[in-house]
């Protein structure tokens, strides 16, 4: 098995699978230019991912509760 991670650019899901490799993990992988690059240069269709369905994102400050660190 494998883990592909992914964010907006990129950036943030290389750190996480460097941070993986460093503890252990040996298949793991980032999608280079994110979701971003995804969708200009594999699916134009493609719109983002909408990780929280109905609540809109980021949240307000008062929602900030809801979410741990």
């Amino acid at each position: 098995p494998f883990v592909v991670c992914f964010c907006h650019h990129g950036v943030r899901s290389a750190q996480v699978v460097a941070w993986l490799a460093r503890h252990g993990h040996t298949s793991v992988y980032n999608l280079a230019g994110g979701t971003d690059r995804w969708s200009l240069r594999v699916d134009p269709g493609f719109h983002g991912i909408d990780l929280c369905p109905g609540i809109a994102w980021p949240p307000a400050r008062s929602r900030l509760s809801h979410f741990k660190h």
